[in-house]
């Protein structure tokens, strides 16, 4: 059982392009998973619901609700005490997302496994794919279009 868990875990889908509590937690919190405090894991674990509604980034206030609901459901369950739920539901009260900083052409590499997806059984061992992306032209054309918005 314990398995069975790692590996659904390790490849829900948690909102944001998010494969996995590893992704996951490098794509809300900036972290390894392991490095996740309770409250972050909290979330996180909130989030397998309703993954593109309610993560961190679309809808912290919603994401907030579900990690207290499940520090409450751990409580209540025995796996932690009143003092760790009381920290652990004042730290999702303040938690923020705290993502690394996105990388020149991400959108383009979410299009990229998307397109990749709908081949679904072309291939039983793998596909293998090559696209091109010059990542400098790529992040300079993001730069002028993130100043044209903020100067509008």
């Amino acid at each position: 059982k314990d398995r069975v868990l790692e590996l659904y875990l390790n490849s829900v889908y948690l909102g944001s392009g998010a494969h996995g509590m590893p992704a996951a937690a490098e794509t809300y919190f900036g972290k390894e998973v392991g490095d996740l405090t309770l409250a972050e894991a909290a979330m996180l674990a909130g989030t397998i619901r309703l993954p593109s509604e309610v993560n961190p980034l679309s809808d912290l206030a919603a994401a907030r609700e579900r990690a207290s609901l499940v520090v409450a459901l751990m409580a209540e369950q025995g796996r932690i005490g009143p003092e760790e739920r009381d920290e652990a539901l004042a730290a999702v009260a303040a938690l923020v997302p705290d993502p690394p900083p996105t990388r020149a052409g991400s959108h383009f590499a979410d299009w990229v496994l998307a397109e990749l997806s709908a081949l679904g059984g072309a291939a039983t061992e793998g596909l293998t794919a090559t696209a091109t992306l010059d990542p400098a032209m790529q992040a300079a054309a993001e730069r002028v279009l993130r100043d044209a918005i903020a100067t509008q």
